[in-house]
């Protein structure tokens, strides 16, 4: 084919809508300091952290005073209470426990697409960057899982810039091996999560970044990963994907050939797969107790990153939407 043929354009790896950038996922070292990756709950990791948990134990902060019972320390019997009740008390502290952060990535061809603002494989990108960032910036260990139909990347958790950097050239090289929506090979993200239970230690906080193309049987990994990990999901989709125009002709190309469609006669079978998609998604997430982020290609990144993760942001804005 000639270099200029329209069917190539979006194969052309310096195109920043079509395929990630390294400089474009530096540049979001800024808004990754803007955000605060929360902890919901119990953290079990091993090594002392800035993270403060529920766990009780030794540490610098006091949480309670209960009946002393054997095999407490009795350096942390509290006099005062025990003179008082006449029955030995002991102190309890909340300790303070690292939290390492996990991004999980999807790069398979069904991220692969996009309609008129960027690829989903891009998208995603940014939103697992600008994660990485914010880590870094918290101090806490990163570490990575990018699935892609050729393969996965892992990458243990590291802590500093050079975590973050080597993070980034991971998701560039996976993102430049993508050149076909329609291909399926590779492992299902039920198999991502299989893998992740036993990459992920327990006390870490996973991010997992996915069109959810294929939720079919996630339900229990993702339920045994989230019984000692707090899951995150950003659903990561093109409006297209969600609705298509009701009148029309809609021209799709793979790259290499395009056919053309008439919406009408689609439309409603589209929308349903997509929504029983949405459904099937929400149903495993909800067992979960995980929480579930939609992340629509055109929404500004910064603006939904803030909503959902920025420091004064307790909970999901009303402005975004809940799987």
């Amino acid at each position: 084919m000639e270099p200029n043929n329209p069917i190539n354009a979006f194969l052309d790896t310096s195109n920043h809508l079509t395929y990630c950038q390294a400089d474009d996922l530096f540049s979001l070292r800024m808004l990754g300091q803007r955000l605060q990756l929360g902890q919901t709950r119990n953290s079990h990791a091993i090594m002392a952290g800035n993270v403060r948990t529920r766990y009780r134990g030794r540490g610098m902060s006091f949480a309670e005073v209960r009946p002393y019972q054997a095999g407490d320390d009795i350096r942390t019997i509290d006099w005062r209470v025990t003179a008082r009740t006449q029955k030995p008390h002991t102190k309890l502290f909340e300790e303070e426990r690292e939290r390492p952060i996990f991004i999980m990535v999807d790069m398979r061809s069904s991220m692969f697409f996009g309609s008129q603002h960027q690829f989903k494989c891009v998208y995603a990108a940014r939103i697992a960057a600008a994660i990485a960032w914010a880590a870094c910036h918290a101090g806490d260990r990163i570490g990575a899982m990018i699935l892609s139909d050729h393969g996965e990347w892992d990458l243990r958790p590291k802590r500093g810039k050079n975590a973050v950097l080597a993070f980034i050239h991971a998701l560039v090289d996976a993102n430049q091996q993508l050149s076909n929506p329609a291909t399926r090979t590779g492992r299902s993200l039920a198999q991502f999560l299989e893998d992740a239970k036993r990459i992920i230690k327990p006390g870490a906080m996973a991010y997992l970044i996915s069109d959810g193309h294929d939720p079919q049987n996630i339900r229990a990994p993702l339920c045994t990963l989230a019984r000692h990990t707090d899951v995150n999901f950003f659903k990561v989709y093109d409006p297209l994907e969600a609705s298509l125009p009701t009148k029309g002709l809609l021209t799709i190309g793979d790259g290499h050939a395009r056919t053309t469609i008439n919406s009408r006669h689609v439309h409603q079978s589209f929308t349903q797969h997509f929504n029983q998609q949405q459904q099937a998604l929400k149903q495993a997430l909800n067992q979960a107790m995980s929480t579930g982020i939609n992340a629509p290609v055109n929404d500004d990144l910064e603006g939904l990153l803030l909503d959902v993760l920025g420091y004064r942001a307790n909970a999901l804005s009303k402005s975004r939407g809940k799987i």
